[in-house]
């Protein structure tokens, strides 16, 4: 992320950046920890280091699979991160030539598809812990938000 702000940005603007994520001790903790959120984390930076470099093309897909596998695989609500570098994408599109539309719903279409190989990927695999403790298998990121919505069969668990 560094790099790409350093590149696309200005060395200063990254050297701020990169100041700020040292001395602050949230992502210092963070960083340190094995915890989805921080699996989640890893995966939005390197999202955000796909989508704001463009040297050498637009890198929707790399940028939207990135954000896939820390939404799915670690934190849920991380997968909204997305949103702004979409919606920038489409206005771009938009004031753009045919050509472009085209191209970047094809880019949008391989993130998609990238997505949703996460998923099944992450449906198929074998995990007998998921399926003793949990009595089932599925995608423990959709656990989630339906344990905290209330939704269906999925009850609250006492921490």
């Amino acid at each position: 992320m560094f790099r790409v702000i350093n590149n696309i940005l200005n060395p200063r603007i990254a050297l701020f950046f990169m100041m700020a994520l040292i001395f602050s001790p949230g992502m210092f903790h963070a960083s340190a920890s094995f915890l989805p959120s921080s699996f989640a984390m890893y995966t939005t930076f390197l999202g955000m280091s796909m989508f704001m470099n463009w040297r050498g093309g637009l890198k929707t897909a790399q940028g939207m699979f990135c954000f896939a596998v820390g939404g799915i695989l670690g934190w849920p609500f991380s997968m909204a991160l997305c949103a702004p570098f979409l919606v920038e994408e489409t206005v771009f599109a938009l004031f753009s030539d045919k050509d472009a539309v085209i191209d970047a719903i094809m880019r949008g279409l391989r993130g998609v598809i990238a997505g949703l190989l996460v998923v099944v990927s992450e449906i198929s695999r074998p995990s007998l812990i998921d399926r003793l403790t949990v009595k089932g298998g599925g995608i423990p990121s959709l656990r989630l938000l339906l344990q905290k919505n209330g939704c269906g069969s999925v009850q609250h668990r006492d921490l």
